[in-house]
């Protein structure tokens, strides 16, 4: 098993609607690139995706598992070259992200090369694709649900299977596939990620998909205002898989990522998602 256990999510506009108010404008080329987490951050303004960049690197090797079985070897050397690929397009904002409890302060320790990770993307990377391995089908249909466009025809939802069923192979190779969570936040800083860190604990129970470009959820408002909520942008991550030299099917892209998220979701313990 996993070790982290699928929380049945409800789609709902309510979710969206209460928050609507803090979205707000950003660029993706002058802007930071940093996780979804729910937490207060040290940037007050950053474009969200899950993992920062180790998102778009892992969609890279789910993309690489469903078209090769058991091909994808290394999480953190395709973080290694998906980094400067991004920065060489003009990105230059890319960042991954620790906490301060695991950093004992408000410091990052680049020296501490074993240990926790405040980054529940780096450090449950394995157990979230076991989950969505276990959960295959309800996510997949999670995401038909959440967008019906991207699944009008039959071979979307067989692509769909394709990458539930890369999510448990990289998983069962996790030692290989995926390694340890803050060496691979330590490889992507070496590679020329940001840092940056949060503080506090979990406190939110909804999630949010963002499609509405050049926009991005404020985090630290949401706090103050007690309506957190773990945002995606999936805006975002779309256009940086597009600009990689091996760019895949941009709709695929978008399916990959959409069952990403909602497993990350569920790992960290969402009950409603919504779709802005």
């Amino acid at each position: 098993m996993s070790g982290v256990e699928a929380m049945p999510t409800v789609t709902t506009n309510e979710t969206v609607a209460t928050r609507e108010q803090l979205y707000i404008p950003v660029d993706m080329y002058t802007d930071a690139i940093n996780c979804g987490d729910d937490r207060r951050a040290s940037l007050d303004k950053y474009i969200h995706i899950f993992g920062g960049a180790l998102f778009v690197a892992y969609q890279q090797a789910i993309m690489q598992e469903v078209q090769q079985p058991g091909s994808a070897e290394s999480l953190e050397a395709l973080t290694a070259q998906v980094i400067p690929q991004l920065q060489n397009k003009g990105i230059q904002g890319l960042g991954v992200h620790s906490d301060t409890k695991a950093e004992n302060g408000t410091i990052f320790h680049a020296e501490q090369t074993d240990g926790e990770i405040g980054c529940g993307y780096a450090g449950k990377r394995a157990a979230i694709s076991q989950l969505i391995a276990e959960n295959g089908e309800e996510i997949v249909h999670e995401a038909a649900g959440l967008f019906p466009e991207l699944f009008i025809d039959e071979s979307a939802w067989i692509f769909g299977a394709q990458v539930t069923a890369a999510h448990g192979s990289l998983a069962a190779r996790s030692g290989q596939a995926i390694g340890d969570g803050r060496k691979l936040v330590l490889g992507a800083k070496d590679s020329g990620a940001n840092i940056m860190l949060v503080d506090g604990t979990h406190a939110a129970n909804e999630g949010i998909i963002n499609t509405r470009r050049d926009s991005t959820f404020d985090t630290n408002t949401a706090q103050y205002a007690n309506v957190p909520a773990y945002n995606h942008d999936l805006w975002a991550s779309n256009d940086l898989l597009e600009m990689l030299p091996s760019a895949p099917n941009r709709k695929q892209a978008a399916i990959a990522s959409i069952i990403d998220v909602i497993g990350t979701m569920k790992a960290l313990g969402v009950e409603r998602i919504g779709v802005r």
